[in-house]
């Protein structure tokens, strides 16, 4: 590590890289502190990326500082690798020193210091999701340049649902005002990062209760959100907490709603269930929707839907849509046929029981519909 020969004191960073954590004897790290201050950069950066690999072994207040100051000092090679670094020594458990020390650092003027915690704190993840940590994300959301809050969204957005906090939800909402498409995007994935799991309803609660009441802008960008969050999120209970909130005003809505519906009755045979009183819901919901067409939920679908369950709750729903959607459907002797526009389509019905309730239905809310038709005479 002394020799005058550059490619020699690199040779020697780099073996003591491959035998990692094996090698971190104290004066090993001693040397390879040293050799943080060398006059070449490759033999800096080396060093750094070896320290790294000797893991939480490496930890020491010394190397720390170092590390830190390689971030502070150096260019782009040398700030990624001291970053690394931290990262590799929190890999195998948890690092309270690195992880106190970036904190400290998030608190220093530095902004290329604060730069590379916030990367380490990132690239850690859920391990370094403590409360002291997220709120120390939240402040930099609070009263950090535009940098520093961009950066505190994707953080917390890679600490998942450890990160589902009333103020946090609130924070990454807050930043979703602002005009930059850097903080907007990050906002918006640490929104749906953090929604995954159980987290789902708390987070699309705090979206939705964020609406009320608000310009047509803010809504649209938190649309986006729940447009983002939709494979994940397109559960029975998220469906009802949607529908139960829908404004009459904003068509963007209905856009976002529809695709909810879509994702949810498409995979409800294989992920879930749904009761008779979400598919009122729903129903409702569509009847009042003129926008709502077969392109959306297909009559067959539903049909399947039907014939899968065997919930009679389903046809008044199908037979509304097939209304919306100038389709008529009619019983052939081993299925049911639907028409539209001068084709016509088979649907195999094994179970003849399934037709005669159809049948039922059908004219039960055929009386319905003809109850609320006003006629006026003359």
């Amino acid at each position: 590590m002394e020799d005058e020969d550059d490619s020699i004191r690199t040779s020697a960073c780099i073996t003591l890289r491959n035998i990692g954590e094996k090698a971190a004897t104290p004066e090993v790290i001693a040397a390879l502190v040293h050799a943080m201050e060398d006059e070449y950069e490759i033999v800096r950066t080396i060093a750094c990326i070896s320290l790294g690999s000797m893991g939480a072994k490496a930890a020491t207040p010394v190397v720390i500082e170092a590390l830190l100051s390689a971030i502070s000092n150096g260019n782009g090679g040398i700030v990624r690798a001291a970053t690394q670094a931290f990262v590799n020594m929190c890999e195998n458990g948890f690092t309270e020193d690195v992880i106190a020390a970036m904190l400290n650092a998030l608190r220093g003027p530095d902004q290329f210091v604060r730069a590379g915690a916030r990367g380490v704190l990132f690239k850690v993840g859920w391990k370094a999701a403590t409360l002291e940590v997220i709120s120390s994300m939240l402040e930099a959301i609070r009263d950090g340049d535009l940098y520093d809050r961009k950066a505190a969204c994707e953080a917390l957005g890679m600490m998942g649902e450890k990160a589902v906090m009333p103020e946090v939800i609130a924070a990454m909402l807050h930043c979703m005002r602002d005009d930059d498409d850097d903080l907007l995007f990050a906002a918006r994935q640490g929104l749906v990062e953090i929604s995954k799991n159980a987290a789902t309803l708390d987070v699309i609660g705090g979206i939705l209760e964020a609406m009320r009441g608000e310009d047509w802008w803010y809504c649209i960008k938190l649309l986006k959100v729940l447009e983002d969050m939709v494979e994940e999120a397109a559960t029975p209970d998220v469906i009802v907490m949607l529908l139960d909130w829908v404004p009459d005003d904003l068509f963007s809505a209905s856009e976002v709603i529809r695709k909810y519906l879509k994702e949810m009755l498409y995979g409800c045979t294989r992920k879930f269930h749904i009761g008779a009183d979400l598919i009122k819901k729903i129903h409702s919901y569509i009847a009042h929707d003129t926008q709502f067409d077969s392109d959306v939920i297909s009559i067959e679908h539903l049909l399947s839907l039907y014939i899968h369950s065997g919930d009679s709750a389903w046809l008044p729903l199908i037979l509304t849509l097939g209304l919306l959607n100038g389709m008529a459907l009619t019983v052939v002797n081993d299925g049911i046929k639907i028409h539209k526009g001068g084709e016509a389509q088979d649907i195999d019905v094994a179970d003849r029981s399934l037709i005669d309730r159809l049948v039922e239905v059908f004219k039960v809310e055929k009386i319905k519909m003809m109850n609320q038709l006003v006629v006026y005479d003359g």
